[in-house]
């Protein structure tokens, strides 16, 4: 916010001009207060407030303060924090446990068309379990998790898209930050420049990527040890907080410092400890000069004046006064915590799930927690949906130019076989029984669907559907359950049968039509009838058993 701010006084030069030249005087006074007012209209940017922090402003772009020594130097900090810093660690770990998942995201082909939907899903499930890492050693999620987390520690990651791997079938090869830089001298298009490794064009358009072809302890090479790829032979992922940013920024930048304060605490608070548990002590004496002579006698393997063994007793002249135990003190805990929060802001992680205590906080609190966390997660899984979405577009494009899916013209040629979404993991919830009831409320006032929750919690809607059909099938046509032998009462045969129905419908893509009134079987395909008229003979063997529906 602007402050109001005093206009300077004239000064000696000023006063003296005034009496010969009064004019001349009060236009120089004049000058020099809008000068002031103009560089000091913001309190943070007055240079003369000695209470604002020094700070380097270098003007330019994101790529003038992210130099490639800069980034170096940022991404091998970030990487021997992954190293040696359990707290670094576990905030990594926590992000890719949760956004990536223990199987990755579900893949889910929206061609219009479910046979060809069924095939690419296969097909792509196949390559990422086969073909996707270049190297041969993980399943292609797998990979992409720790990709993300490379992401995350060293700022970026690139991936070559290599096309003759496998026969053709193509593969993928992680290469890391540290291979990505510019060369010595290299030879390019008059056009064209280099940054952080990337040839651009004029409107800043990446044209080709070099490639280190062996590892160096700094930035710099010659053009020759290395390869160049082209466009359309990479893709980049990064951590971006810039539009115009050439590479990605570590995760931990902004507190690498917090990381290492909280270190050298800990460490210091350790020894402090460690002397008091040692029973460490001095001793106090009224005949300083004979203190004097035996500090001067030492022993000549370990210059000690005197040995003390632990639990012995000492005789003797003077007073022994042992260090207090007091290490750490009462505000040590709170303060080291204050410091953890603030170190899981830049990965949106809350003190409690870092640490995975949450014995400070009450059950709405943590509740609170967790959904912003979750929230942060969710945007990390769109995202890295959008990243992998373009290495499937490229594995289906080379399908399709191999003679793939050639009886599929129609969706090739209106680019439906392109579309997919993905289904995210999502997380056990800390009260499933209040979910449960919120859930239900909103799919009987029809503004929640069970899609939409499902998709919430991290299950595929048309698995559920599946697993429904062999479940209704298992209930006899006398109302029992046929799993466990127990009966099925009317009231709940009724409400299973109408269930049955509306699912029925749901999965023939007809619910709004049934609210309407304006439903009519023969409207649907082979598959959507098949499932339609599956489930309504579940809901009619039901109602068999007396029960009654109103649907």
């Amino acid at each position: 916010m602007a402050r109001r701010r005093k206009l300077p006084p004239p000064n000696f030069v000023d006063r003296v001009l005034g009496i010969v030249a009064p004019g001349q005087a009060l236009k120089n006074w004049h000058n020099r207060a809008a000068l002031s007012m103009a560089s000091s209209s913001y309190t943070a940017a007055d240079k003369g407030d000695l209470t604002n922090k020094e700070r380097t402003l270098t003007g330019g772009g994101i790529d003038r303060k992210l130099d490639e020594a800069s980034l170096w130097d940022l991404r091998e900090i970030s990487r021997e924090l992954d190293q040696n810093n359990g707290l670094a660690v576990g905030l990594l770990d926590r992000t890719v446990e949760n956004v990536v998942g223990p199987n990755g995201f579900q893949h889910q082909p929206q061609t219009g068309n479910d046979d060809l939907n069924e095939q690419i899903a296969d097909d792509f499930e196949f390559w990422l379990e086969n073909y996707a890492d270049g190297i041969g050693e993980t399943h292609g999620w797998e990979l992409f998790g720790y990709a993300k987390r490379t992401e995350h520690c060293d700022g970026d990651i690139m991936w070559h898209l290599d096309e003759d791997e496998h026969g053709g079938e193509g593969s993928l090869f992680a290469i890391e930050g540290h291979r990505v830089f510019t060369p010595r001298k290299p030879n390019l298009k008059d056009s064209y420049r280099m940054k952080h490794g990337f040839v651009l064009d004029g409107r800043g358009r990446r044209k080709g990527m070099w490639v280190s072809d062996e590892t160096h302890e700094h930035p710099r090479a010659n053009a020759n040890k290395g390869v160049w790829l082209q466009a359309g032979e990479f893709l980049q992922w990064k951590r971006r907080k810039r539009i115009n940013q050439t590479r990605g920024e570590p995760t931990f930048t902004p507190v690498i410092k917090d990381l290492d304060d909280r270190d050298e605490l800990l460490l210091f608070e350790k020894v402090g400890a460690k002397l008091v548990a040692s029973q460490g002590f001095w001793i106090e004496t009224d005949q300083p000069s004979s203190a004097a002579a035996a500090l001067g006698h030492t022993d000549s393997d370990n210059e000690r004046a005197q040995y003390c063994e632990p639990g012995q007793i000492l005789y003797g002249k003077g007073k022994a006064t042992s260090l207090q135990s007091n290490r750490p003190s009462d505000n040590f805990d709170p303060f080291v915590k204050l410091i953890d929060r603030t170190i899981g802001l830049p990965l949106g992680l809350p003190y409690e799930l870092v640490t995975l205590d949450f014995s400070g906080v009450n059950f709405a609190a943590s509740r609170n927690l967790l959904n912003q966390a979750w929230r942060h997660f969710r945007v990390e899984q769109v995202k890295l949906g959008r990243q992998v979405k373009k290495i499937y577009l490229w594995w289906l494009k080379r399908r399709i130019a191999r003679g793939h899916y050639s009886k599929y013209q129609n969706e090739i040629a209106s680019g439906k076989i392109y579309a997919v979404k993905w289904g995210y993991p999502g997380w056990p919830s800390p009260n499933p029984v209040q979910d449960a009831q919120a859930a239900e409320i909103g799919i009987r006032n029809l503004f929640q669907s069970r899609t939409n929750y499902n998709r919430q919690v991290g299950v595929d809607q048309d698995q559920i559907f599946e697993e429904l059909k062999t479940e209704g099938g298992e209930i006899g046509s006398d109302g029992s359950n046929l799993m466990d032998g127990s009966p099925v009462d009317a009231q709940t045969a009724a409400a299973m049968a109408a269930n049955l129905r509306k699912m029925s419908l749901v999965a023939a893509g007809r619910f709004e039509q049934m609210q309407d009134g304006d439903f009519d079987p023969a409207e649907l395909s082979d598959s959507e009838f098949d499932t339609y008229t599956q489930l309504a003979a579940m809901a009619e063997e039901l109602e068999a058993t007396g029960a009654t529906t109103d649907v």
